[in-house]
């Protein structure tokens, strides 16, 4: 009796091993699984909000994601919109575009953004469109925020 119960420690310590090895090894899918299952989002204010808008160039696409008012509870006055460029191939090193981003064909402001230096510069046609908050290198992309502010 004492072999038997010492032979079923050893098998469940065994077991336990390959449990906890394949809850470490699939950890990040069950953590994401878990997290879609709540419905938690991460705030568009460190995502820069849903993309809206694709603009293909050939050799790298615009991405222009909404414009981000949002707070925990309502809207706020002040607010961000932000512009990425994904390469396809390579970026060029200077990109000029104008934006139309509240959602009708009027452009309200024009970027110039050197890829090289990461220097970005603003030119705004639309007077809720208030300056530019920084250009970023980001993994696989460049992006720039601009300050919005609604009157």
């Amino acid at each position: 009796m004492i072999r038997l119960k010492g032979a079923f420690a050893y098998m469940v310590a065994v077991l336990m091993t390959f449990v906890a090895l394949a809850a470490l090894m699939g950890g990040t899918f069950l953590a994401a699984k878990l997290v879609n299952a709540t419905g938690v989002k991460v705030s568009p204010w460190y995502t820069g909000g849903e993309v809206v808008q694709t603009i293909d160039h050939g050799s790298y696409r615009t991405l222009i994601h909404r414009p981000v008012f949002d707070t925990l509870v309502g809207q706020k006055k002040d607010g961000f919109i932000q512009i990425d460029w994904e390469p396809l191939g390579a970026l060029p090193e200077k990109i000029s575009e104008d934006i139309a981003c509240f959602g009708n064909s009027n452009k309200d402001f024009h970027i110039n953004l050197d890829t090289k230096t990461n220097v970005a510069e603003l030119t705004s046609y639309n007077p809720e469109v208030i300056s530019l908050a920084g250009s970023y290198k980001l993994k696989e992309r460049m992006a720039v925020r601009v300050v919005l502010c609604r009157e």
